[in-house]
């Protein structure tokens, strides 16, 4: 659905417009269908952005380096004092503790609020695929049940509950596979956090059950190395432990 010349390379398989724009915002429409909607609400975020760049309240600086603790970059990024960072999830690249050892020598003059988000950390939490579960069949069916409690009340309780047709036209490892990292993610977000030392978490959360998304499962988390700041609904390092019961771990 990308409007690309034709010198761009192939988008990867399964890649999707729709994975830009939440879908809870997308239901919010008044347009007569939802791709309408995307493209007005990518054309409006474009727009908000051509006018910060021409009064120039935002400027931009791209630069291409190899960024590693050691890195000469790093140093220039904390001379910039940034208030904030944004990630992406480059944190799925590189082992926790060196990534903090990373985000937290960008951020040594204090006041920054980092922002990341994972892609990949179900691959790394035995009881995120209904597959780990094979010769538990009471567990099985449990979680089966709770994927479709999970989508019935998306179907209530969501704004995206207008656009679902239940039961959803949709891969069952898909669906379970939600239900589990619902249940699931703090643990990851633990394990995390676990080496980093000391420091603020503000936020980790999982999108709305999105059948367009390419990966319904990513984790967002903000986070701060500062401990003189104050995040809004800020947990520290206690994470509560809400896993569902029945869910093998390693």
């Amino acid at each position: 659905m990308w409007s690309l010349p034709p010198s761009a390379p192939p988008l990867e398989k399964g890649e999707s417009a729709f994975n830009a724009v939440e879908i809870d915002d997308l239901a919010q429409c008044q347009e007569p269908n939802i791709r309408q909607k995307l493209s007005g609400e990518l054309l409006r975020r474009l727009a908000r952005l051509r006018t910060w760049l021409q009064s120039k309240e935002v400027v931009l600086d791209l630069r291409r380096d190899f960024v590693s603790p050691e890195a000469a970059i790093v140093g220039w990024i904390e001379r910039l004092h940034p208030w904030t960072m944004s990630w992406s999830n480059v944190l799925d690249y590189l082992p926790p503790k060196e990534f903090h050892k990373l985000a937290r020598s960008c951020s040594a003059q204090g006041d920054t609020i980092h922002y990341g988000y994972s892609m990949n950390w179900i691959a790394e939490v035995y009881g995120s695929c209904i597959m780990d579960y094979d010769g538990h069949p009471e567990a099985v069916a449990k979680i089966i049940e709770g994927s479709h409690e999970m989508c019935q009340q998306a179907e209530r309780l969501m704004p995206s509950g207008k656009l679902l047709l239940l039961p959803p036209h949709e891969t069952p490892m898909n669906i379970t596979g939600h239900f589990l990292a619902m249940g699931l993610h703090k643990r990851w977000a633990r394990y995390f956090f676990s080496d980093a030392g000391e420091l603020q978490v503000g936020m980790f959360s999982m999108q709305t059950y999105n059948p367009l998304a390419t990966n319904a499962n990513c984790l967002s988390m903000t986070w701060t190395y500062d401990m003189d700041m104050e995040l809004k609904s800020a947990s520290g390092t206690e994470l509560a432990d809400d896993a569902m019961p029945d869910c093998p771990m390693s």
